[in-house]
């Protein structure tokens, strides 16, 4: 929090300042859930029991639900305000614990995750734009706090939630539904902290020159027709295409990635709750370590940081696989597995910083939110395909040729990616031509 006033110690607005410092701790206990993700495969087949492949398809349904509620969330964050929203987005994330605690079907968890889907969009167009708000990024300095912050936020939760994901064995040991209170528990206080921002200048000028409300379908018809016409006019960007079409297939494939792991850890090596829980606690505080090199990485790689980040992800999945048929004790093979899912892990963790930062990159917050809700609906997709895609590999092969399959298609598809990207994307504002830069 050091470096964070040092950047702010000259901004004079107090509501300005006081939003700066308390993203990076709202964010630690809700970029996500806190206490769940190493539990929750282990808690859906053994308490829940369902098999692998619908797990796999439950996971796929959260970024389609998303899709769908995109545009009436972003019509709605629109209208009301993107304080308003993020608190509800929150309340949405606790009934969705608590139908998972309370639900005896799969219908039921789907409902649970519906409620869930329904949170992430409101969170994710308003989190990390109401901190984009409140600093204006215009500025190289402005850029580097909202990176500052915002890694600094993701770093803590994924420390807090390894931290007290090693303790997440022990509670499931004593009851399979206590790990899924305590989950809930921290929601809560995410939600409390929610309502804490405060509101700022720059939002109270943009209320004043919005326009009288209309009736919603109304107002959704025009949503719509927007969206298609500002997804058109940044497909023409060059520099928005190519970010657009990496995160379409890298986002997807890191998101499958996590049930991947899970199944492989469950049923090729056998791992029990306990030991699966204290696995994806360290994974998750690696990950979270991981953004300690957040800006060494960016100084190092610069413009070609997430063809680092994409070729280091991709080959863990050949390695992982011919660590699985290597002929070693498998506790060997477990703890070479393990390693390269420290990598996976980390470069996760900074492609997430990364590309947060880079679809803000020359925009102002006129424009956010829509490119935020292109960006969304982007990945989305690219979720609900891949997951889908992975839970038929799952269900027709052993899971440690999906990873060797996974690992050579993948392979293939970035080669021509990055290839594409090279001459489009990561250049300098003034190597740009002028419709790259969005103003409005």
């Amino acid at each position: 929090m050091g470096k964070i006033e040092k950047y702010i110690e000259e901004i004079d607005d107090k509501n300005i300042k006081f939003n700066i410092k308390l993203f990076p701790i709202y964010y630690s206990f809700s970029y996500d859930f806190l206490f769940f993700y190493a539990i929750e495969f282990v808690f859906l087949s053994q308490v829940k029991n369902f098999t692998s492949s619908q797990i796999l398809l439950l996971d796929s349904m959260i970024p389609l639900f998303c899709l769908l509620f995109n545009i009436p969330v972003t019509l709605f964050i629109e209208r009301n305000g993107k304080r308003k929203s993020l608190v509800i987005g929150n309340i949405c994330m606790s009934i969705c614990l608590f139908l998972v605690i309370i639900s005896r079907s799969y219908i039921g968890i789907i409902v649970a995750f519906l409620f869930n889907s329904f949170g992430f969009c409101f969170k994710r167009l308003t989190e990390t734009n109401i901190l984009a708000e409140s600093i204006n990024i215009k500025s190289k300095k402005e850029k580097s706090l909202f990176a500052l912050a915002y890694s600094t936020g993701l770093k803590n939760y994924l420390i807090l939630d390894g931290v007290t994901s090693f303790f997440i064995g022990l509670t499931y040991e004593i009851n399979g539904y206590l790990p899924m209170m305590i989950s809930l528990i921290f929601t809560i206080v995410s939600t409390i902290l929610s309502a804490c921002f405060k509101k700022t200048d720059v939002e109270a000028r943009e209320k004043a020159k919005s326009k009288p409300k209309k009736s919603f379908i109304k107002e959704y018809k025009e949503q719509l027709a927007e969206l298609k016409k500002s997804f058109a006019k940044f497909i023409k960007s060059e520099r928005l295409r190519a970010l657009m079409l990496f995160i379409f297939l890298f986002s997807g494939f890191a998101y499958g990635s996590y049930s991947l792991r899970e199944t492989l850890m469950v049923e090729y090596y056998e791992v029990n709750a306990v030991a699966f829980g204290i696995i994806i606690a360290s994974l998750t505080v690696i990950g979270g370590l991981a953004e300690i090199l957040h800006e060494k990485i960016r100084k190092l790689f610069k413009n070609r940081t997430l063809t680092f980040i994409s070729i280091l992800f991709i080959s863990t999945f050949i390695l992982i696989y011919l660590i699985s048929i290597a002929n070693l004790d498998m506790n060997v093979k477990l703890g070479l597995t393990l390693i390269l899912f420290a990598v996976q892990y980390s470069s996760d963790s900074l492609y997430m910083g990364f590309e947060n930062t880079y679809q803000k990159n020359f925009t102002t917050n006129k424009i956010r939110v829509k490119i935020s809700a292109i960006i969304e609906i982007i990945k989305n997709l690219s979720n609900s395909l891949m997951t889908f895609i992975f839970s038929i590999l799952v269900g027709t092969f052993a899971i440690n040729l999906v990873f060797l399959y996974i690992g050579i298609a993948f392979s293939i598809i970035f080669v021509a990616v990055l290839s594409y990207m090279k001459p489009r994307f990561g250049l300098k504002k003034e190597q740009y031509d002028k419709s790259e830069i969005f103003s409005r």
